[in-house]
């Protein structure tokens, strides 16, 4: 079973995502392996730089998805 399992991995593995492919894909799959069963760990910050470490359940790669402030919202009061 596992052979089975590395062979289709390796079959889906043609060439690592460029950022801007992950992005435009959404962030939902693996840059390399494209297998959409991946974890992140809890956001990291660090003033304006928020983080969050990926890892692929299949092949084991792992990477940052880096985030950035765009706008604020829902703003009460003043």
């Amino acid at each position: 079973m596992a052979k089975k399992i590395t062979k289709k991995i390796a079959a889906k593995v043609t060439a690592t995502m460029t950022s801007e492919e992950y992005v435009k894909d959404g962030g939902c799959a693996c840059p390399v392996c494209k297998s959409e069963n991946i974890m992140g760990e809890s956001l990291e910050a660090d003033g304006a730089n928020v983080w969050n470490t990926i890892t692929c359940e299949d092949c084991g790669a792992t990477w940052l998805d880096i985030y950035t402030l765009t706008s604020y919202d829902y703003l009460k009061g003043g």
